[in-house]
């Protein structure tokens, strides 16, 4: 009798809700117009073992990448020369289309929110440009505040004749935003105020990548002033110590992320740490593979093993935890999740999820 009250009294003050595991949701880009692919919505259920298809938003046709309001239910998807916003049903995960803005650029392959969630960037490949909106009250895309053209050339004839950034992201102090781009071989820097909503060349503005490394994606390391830059060109990382006061990137060393003796083709696509910073892993289209980088301390890496990515093309993967990491495969349509060993890195593939055309980028999103 007691146990029942003792229960009673946790669902009557709402502290059940609390104990109980909310639900988790994936949402999946497709990068074709084939079918009216859009964004799918997964829910992982518990365990992450009970994974089912819950919608599928058509209001894009086409997304190639995705990214999160970092504390609020909204959801951003780059693609087709725009940046659209949608809202997050928390009881099951769908998505409700909010508005939709130009990127001012051709062929955006990156979105992402600033750490107060008033302002959001595109990368517009094609188009060589970066631009920045405000995000209103209700979530919605406010038109482009500022489009900005890069400029620069580099070594390789067939991919570095302009500019092509390829990512942009606010540093963690919200100080900076970075823009790796392979065309131009720089990891440009602005100084970024969101209050004042200024955005603009840093001081020293670029740090210089290896002709021909081509800069893809970057990440920073969760507690420590490093940044690390996955060139898609030569298939390597460089770690570079990040002044997080100045704006400043230092190359300090770098890495191949395939095993000397493959020599086919391959383009590295995408670079993460996991949360507690022990571990960092990078994607290769071509090798298929994910590769995995132990971190020492002073921030350098010691390469580990490579494990196939259970399909064609990894574009992009997305680390749930210290123990799950998900992979998207775009050429074989499918995603695979893999058993991330804290005590070591290595992964163990487990479930595939099938028949996600052009399967392009993931997130997870948790319910909050």
């Amino acid at each position: 009798m007691k146990h029942f009250i003792y229960f009673l009294l946790i669902f009557l003050t709402g502290s059940y809700g609390t104990m109980a595991q909310s639900s988790q949701y994936m949402f999946v880009s497709s990068g074709t117009k084939a079918n009216n692919a859009g964004i799918f919505v997964y829910d992982l259920g518990a365990d992450h073992q009970n994974i089912t298809l819950k919608h599928k938003e058509q209001k894009v046709s086409v997304s190639s990448y995705l990214t999160l309001h970092p504390s609020k239910p909204l959801l951003y998807s780059a693609g087709n020369n725009t940046l659209s916003a949608f809202s997050i049903n928390k009881k099951d995960g769908s998505l409700s289309f909010i508005n939709q803005q130009s990127t001012g650029g051709d062929n955006p392959c990156y979105v992402s929110v600033d750490k107060t969630g008033k302002w959001a960037f595109a990368a517009n490949y094609s188009g060589g440009s970066i631009s920045f909106f405000p995000i209103q009250d209700n979530g919605g895309l406010g038109k482009a505040k500022k489009v900005i053209k890069h400029e620069g050339s580099s070594v390789n004839k067939d991919r570095q004749k302009v500019p092509h950034p390829h990512m942009i992201a606010p540093s963690p102090n919200n100080k900076f935003v970075l823009v790796p781009d392979l065309g131009a071989d720089k990891i440009f820097i602005y100084k970024f105020d969101a209050a004042k909503g200024t955005f603009e060349a840093n001081d020293t503005p670029f740090a210089k990548a290896h002709p021909g490394a081509g800069p893809r994606h970057l990440a920073f390391h969760p507690n420590k002033n490093f940044c690390y830059v996955l060139n898609e060109l030569n298939a390597t990382v460089t770690v570079y110590q990040w002044d997080s006061q100045a704006g400043v990137l230092t190359s300090l060393h770098t890495y191949q992320t395939l095993p000397e003796d493959f020599k086919d083709f391959n383009k590295t696509a995408d670079i993460h740490l996991t949360e507690n910073g022990k571990y960092l892993y990078t994607s290769n289209r071509g090798h298929n593979s994910l590769a995995l980088f132990k971190v020492n301390a002073d921030g350098s890496l010691v390469p580990g093993d490579h494990f196939a990515s259970g399909g064609d093309f990894p574009r992009n993967f997305f680390i749930l935890s210290n123990t799950q990491l998900v992979a998207a495969n775009r050429k074989s349509n499918n995603m695979v999740f893999f058993d991330l060993n804290p005590k070591t890195g290595a992964l163990t593939s487990g479930k595939n999820v099938t028949d996600i055309p052009s399967a392009q980028c993931i997130k997870v999103w948790n319910g909050r």
